[in-house]
């Protein structure tokens, strides 16, 4: 069976809807948490938000190979936001850690009284690192 490898991400990446996904950059924050979890890390990672994004999905971050105290993800929501009409939580941590966002407001726009930012148990077990809304 013929297969293929993904190079692991390290260094400085963009989250900008106004551009197509390739290279160093992410037409969305889906496209993203996708690529990171698949691909791993192998050694730290900057992402800046350069668009706010509406989005009808969870974002979820799967556990991410390679991610350390030293290997980590750091994410500048660069002031914008992310709006989420999700039923549940607009961001899901699925065993993703050395994750910090800053700067980022998360927005839930449905109406479902489970309308969470980001998923508690990650808040609970990890803490949250960096300023944003949660709800």
């Amino acid at each position: 069976m013929a297969g293929y490898v993904q190079a692991q991400l390290s260094g400085s990446y963009t989250i900008d809807a106004t551009k197509t996904t390739s290279g160093t950059n992410y037409a969305s924050w889906s496209a993203f948490a996708s690529a990171i979890g698949t691909s791993g890390v192998n050694g730290a990672v900057r992402v800046t938000v350069m668009t706010d994004e509406t989005t009808a999905n969870v974002v979820t971050f799967n556990a991410i190979t390679g991610a350390s105290s030293t290997n980590t993800i750091s994410i500048d929501g660069n002031a914008k936001r992310l709006l989420s009409s999700s039923t549940n939580e607009a961001i899901l941590f699925n065993g993703a850690d050395y994750v910090t966002m800053s700067n980022l407001t998360i927005q839930k726009t449905g109406t479902g009284t489970a309308q969470t930012g980001i998923e508690h148990r990650w808040i609970e077990q990890r803490g949250l690192l960096g300023t944003g809304y949660v709800r």
